[in-house]
């Protein structure tokens, strides 16, 4: 919302998607039922600690919050993204090859320890820009960024506007750009690494489901900018139009609820194979794009959208369009049987 105010190109090519999201909706019935891998780099933007330690996580954990996210968009069973909603057929995949075609792990370590602003109060707010074109001022995303067209950058950061999630009170998880910035220097998820590190928190779901062109499901409740909260429509025919759910008194959390949801009581629509809406709370609270403490689930509508973004604005990131991010390098070996102890060359 900050850069649909401050650039007017962006907003110019918001309005693109919003176009976008209608005919993906469209085209439906004619998607593919593939599953597409998205490649990513993990920058984790740390303060200086030995790797494993403070903000300077371990691959381990790097690679748990991988498959965290998957949980989410694949309908992992048994996990926290098992609810009645859809598989987005749409994964994510730490980078094999680097910009030079080199073996790589997928993630990037860079200490900010020098950076004294970075360190004591994290990105934006009292920290460092997110991005600045002016190259006299230190952003976050001129420190470490592989190229935007090929990978999908997310940078893991210790806090963002001055909190965190021990700060108490509300605060920012994360944040993303559509699709439509994609290649752009500023494209890509920035997320609170005890957002990224916690199972159960759909964050970063939720940030690629902006990624790749999902509003949220009340977009436009808050347009007036005056504290007055009225119905919100992200314009996909299978979630409700609805005020965000946080702004409820003792709904945000309350995932059972089945109340009359006042802006849209007639809503009837499948949306799932196991969920068809009935005009209560239970037709948007459990979706991760809402603003609740439920998120479980996509819809079959914002599958059609998610996926018509990755294969038309993102769809430099597809192997079919020569990116080789999620392709193996290639090696030989000079034996196929040694003893131990002897020596053998890659």
């Amino acid at each position: 919302k900050e850069k649909m105010k401050n650039d007017a190109d962006y907003r110019l090519r918001h309005l693109q998607t919003i176009e976008n999201i209608k005919q993906a909706q469209k085209l439906q019935a004619r998607s593919a039922e593939e599953i597409y891998q998205v490649p990513v780099v993990v920058h984790v933007m740390h303060k200086g600690e030995a790797i494993g330690e403070g903000t300077n996580i371990s691959a381990v954990e790097v690679r748990a919050s991988i498959q965290y996210l998957n949980n989410f968009w694949r309908k992992v069973s048994g996990t926290y993204g098992d609810g009645n909603g859809v598989d987005m057929e749409i994964e994510f995949a730490l980078a094999v090859q680097d910009e030079n075609g080199n073996c790589t792990n997928g993630i990037v370590r860079k200490d900010m320890s020098a950076v004294t602003t970075y360190v004591n109060y994290g990105v934006d707010g009292s920290g460092i820009p997110d991005h600045d074109s002016d190259e006299a001022v230190n952003s976050l995303k001129e420190y470490s960024i592989w190229d935007p067209t090929k990978y999908y950058n997310v940078w893991l950061v210790d806090e963002i506007d001055d909190s965190n999630c021990s700060s108490g009170g509300s605060f920012t998880a994360g944040y993303a750009y559509y699709a439509s910035e994609h290649g752009q220097d500023w494209d890509g998820s920035v997320v609170l690494i005890c957002s990224y590190l916690d199972e159960s928190s759909s964050t970063w779901a939720h940030e690629m489901g902006h990624a790749l062109n999902l509003p949220h499901t009340f977009d436009g409740d808050d347009n007036s900018n005056d504290g007055n909260y009225t119905c919100g429509d992200d314009g996909i025919n299978d979630t409700p139009e609805h005020i965000r759910t946080m702004f409820f008194d003792d709904l945000y959390g309350d995932c059972d609820n089945a109340n009359v949801n006042s802006c849209d009581p007639s809503f009837n629509v499948q949306m799932s194979l196991t969920h068809r809406g009935n005009g209560t709370h239970q037709d948007h609270i459990s979706n991760y794009m809402d603003y609740s403490n439920c998120g479980s689930e996509f819809t079959k509508g914002q599958k059609a959208v998610v996926k018509s973004a990755l294969t038309n604005e993102r769809d430099s990131y597809l192997p079919e369009n020569g990116n080789t991010a999620l392709v193996p390098v290639d090696f030989s070996v000079s034996e196929s049987l040694v003893c131990k102890g002897s020596s053998i060359k890659f």
